[in-house]
């Protein structure tokens, strides 16, 4: 009947374009209901997940601050500075007899500045002993732990791996037969590049951890074996000194000028070379880390921003929310731009501790260059005055010489107590508002375990 053909082939198109429609209806609903695909995608939410959790854990127990650290370094080097500025004012007391009296000192009153000093700077060694023996046994007992600098860098590249190794699954089964749809197969690119964005800020973010964390310790232990050096080489010029007064051998007071000079250039070193050692050690300890992570994390934060924003769009475009087969991917999508705003503030955070850290290094410098250039001068003055010179024309360069020192341990015994009512003010205002490293440290560990049980939840549903 060939009257019926316009409306047998009427028909077949209706019912290809309701085929069509049908499809792509499906299409847009089923966003992530490729069960290989998706349960990947959770497995590699995991495993960053780990990796943030180590992270976190080894930054509250790798090298904690203790409450009383601060202050109990503060109590050695205070007193230990305090003893010896006394010394020196004694030391001014005789200098200026000497000048009054025509060159003619007093032994017993030099002897006792001297002896005054020597067990200022004694005392000064003995807290920097201490600290470092404290940290040795603070890295005892987080090697026992598994939270050592050799130990934690090598998980952090275990975990690593095993999350390059989930993403490279990832591209293979995208990149073969997998059954996706075309919107799926668009979502799941989408998804790519938020995947590799979070990877590689995540890597960023434990390389920074590691060799910062590794760079404050050698740093911190560098300055205080610098620290004994210039305390111990300081006191045992302090010492030849008393036995030249004692002697009545002018001329051996001449290499206890000598050391004291060169416990002066220590002072003015160990800021500087103290750090230099730190970055040194950093940066031999990066091998196999990510080094570049000042001038790499804020790129990654913006393309991570700009790549969770175009799966969002996609998913919302073509997906009802309350669809049940799509709401893994909404909670993952959750999950991305909660981890970039996290990022945001993490950069912002990082920049304004980089900040403080340069600024406090850039006193400490200025500081440990003045008082210890004082002291170099009192030791030049006393070279001089030991070489050559009579008792009484070098009495007043003796006495510029202890007064310039006198002034730069002032200087330091005034900075001491400035930094440590600064740092008291401080640990009172976090443990007020709940900011401390540790406190935070801990809310971000407890959000990332509440974080995964979440997940775990979703997926037990389906």
């Amino acid at each position: 009947m060939p009257g019926l053909t316009p409306f047998f082939r009427a028909l077949s198109c209706l019912g290809l374009a309701l085929l069509i429609q049908s499809l792509q209806i499906y299409d847009a609903a089923a966003l992530d209901d490729q069960p290989v695909l998706t349960a990947l995608n959770m497995q590699i939410l995991h495993k960053e997940l780990e990796i943030e959790q180590n992270n976190v854990t080894f930054l509250m127990k790798s090298h904690p601050e203790g409450r009383w650290k601060a202050w109990r370094f503060f109590a050695f080097q205070e007193a230990g500075t305090l003893v010896l500025d006394s010394g020196l004012v004694v030391g001014l007391t005789d200098r200026e007899h000497q000048i009054k009296h025509h060159g003619r000192i007093s032994g017993v009153l030099l002897e006792n500045a001297l002896v005054l000093q020597m067990v200022g700077q004694l005392v000064c060694a003995v807290g920097d002993v201490i600290e470092l023996g404290l940290n040795a046994r603070q890295s005892v007992m987080a090697r026992h732990q598994g939270m050592d600098a050799r130990t934690a860098k090598r998980r952090a590249i275990r975990l690593h791996n095993e999350l390059l190794a989930l993403l490279g699954k990832r591209r293979q089964l995208l990149g073969g037969p997998n059954g996706l749809t075309p919107i799926q197969v668009r979502v799941a690119e989408a998804e790519t590049r938020v995947l590799d964005d979070e990877e590689r800020l995540l890597w960023l973010q434990c390389s920074r951890t590691l060799i910062d964390a590794r760079r404050l310790v050698v740093s911190e232990n560098s300055f205080y074996v610098l620290d004994i050096a210039k305390n111990l080489s300081g006191a045992a010029g302090n010492l030849v000194g008393i036995e030249s007064t004692h002697l009545g051998q002018p001329h051996v007071n001449l290499h206890a000028n000598v050391l004291t000079t060169v416990s002066g250039g220590l002072i003015m070193a160990n800021p500087i070379l103290s750090r230099l050692v730190g970055r040194a050690a950093g940066r031999s300890y990066s091998d196999k880390l990510d080094h570049r992570y000042k001038g790499e994390m804020a790129r990654a934060v913006e393309a991570l921003n700009v790549d969770t924003a175009a799966l969002k769009k996609i998913g919302v475009t073509n997906a009802a929310p309350d669809d049940q087969k799509n709401r893994q991917l909404f909670t993952r999508v959750e999950l991305y731009a909660k981890n970039q705003e996290n990022a945001s503030r993490y950069i912002d955070a990082q920049k304004l501790l980089d900040k403080k850290g340069n600024n406090a290094a850039l006193g400490r410098i200025a500081v440990g260059l003045f008082a210890g250039a004082t002291k170099v001068s009192s030791g030049i003055c006393g070279i001089i005055a030991a070489d050559g010179l009579s008792a009484n024309s070098g009495a007043p360069l003796l006495l510029g010489g202890t007064a310039s020192y006198t002034v730069g341990a002032s200087v330091i015994a005034l900075d001491n107590i400035n930094l440590n009512v600064k740092r008291e003010r401080r640990v009172q205002r976090e443990a007020r508002e709940g900011t401390s490293t540790q406190a935070v440290l801990a809310k971000r560990l407890a959000a990332l375990e509440e974080i995964d049980n979440h997940l775990r939840e979703v997926e037990k549903e389906f």
